[in-house]
């Protein structure tokens, strides 16, 4: 019998809440969009732009991340491609332009976006050799798990909060949540562990 300590599992499940996190808060996102539009009175053309750009950092981004993992190992690059994302959105309480927007959710949620499937899943890809493709499946569950649950919390932070109090909620607990995942993670061995099984 494998212990629940076994540092696959592990691996896999903060790639699980990584993924969970990510991809979650980025959905969740799209729930703020009427409250922006209200109170600062920007077009939906200007807050979808943002997400185009955090989409062309992230796509240039993911090639260091992954040159980063190589180097450093994934804890330290999730970790700090964590604090980049929760920061993001820390700091868009006090935004009031446009610029804010782009460079905020453009730039810090595009770090994080860039490592969250570069990382973990090449991660989970040199650990496991047999079972590689269901425990990237597991995984990627995780990107469905966050897509439910965290727009959902979003709601109700900006129903009973304000949207600036929901932003900044949804980053701190986005930060503390992604470097706790991340120290679930670690250098892969120089041949998968279950190789041999």
């Amino acid at each position: 019998a494998r212990s629940a300590s076994d540092p696959r599992y592990q691996i896999v499940a903060g790639a699980f809440l990584t993924q969970a996190v990510i991809i979650g808060s980025m959905f969740a996102y799209g729930v703020f969009f009427k409250a922006l539009e209200t109170e600062l009175g920007w077009s939906r053309t200007l807050l979808a732009s943002c997400s185009s750009v955090s989409f062309i950092v992230m796509g240039i981004f993911a090639v260091f991340a992954g040159r980063m993992t190589d180097r450093f190992g994934p804890r330290i690059v999730l970790a700090v491609a964590g604090v980049a994302f929760g920061l993001g959105f820390v700091f868009m309480y006090w935004m009031n332009e446009p610029w804010h927007l782009f460079v905020l959710y453009g730039f810090f949620i595009g770090i994080g976006l860039a490592a969250h499937d570069v990382v973990t899943l090449s991660t989970i890809a040199r650990w496991f050799e047999r079972r590689r493709g269901m425990m990237t499946g597991i995984a990627k569950i995780g990107t469905a798990c966050g897509q439910i649950v965290i727009p959902v919390i979003a709601s109700v932070l900006i129903t009973n909060l304000g949207w600036r109090a929901a932003c900044l909620v949804i980053g701190v607990a986005a930060a503390i949540s992604l470097v706790l995942a991340a120290q679930l993670m670690r250098r892969p061995p120089s041949a998968p562990v279950d190789s041999n099984l």
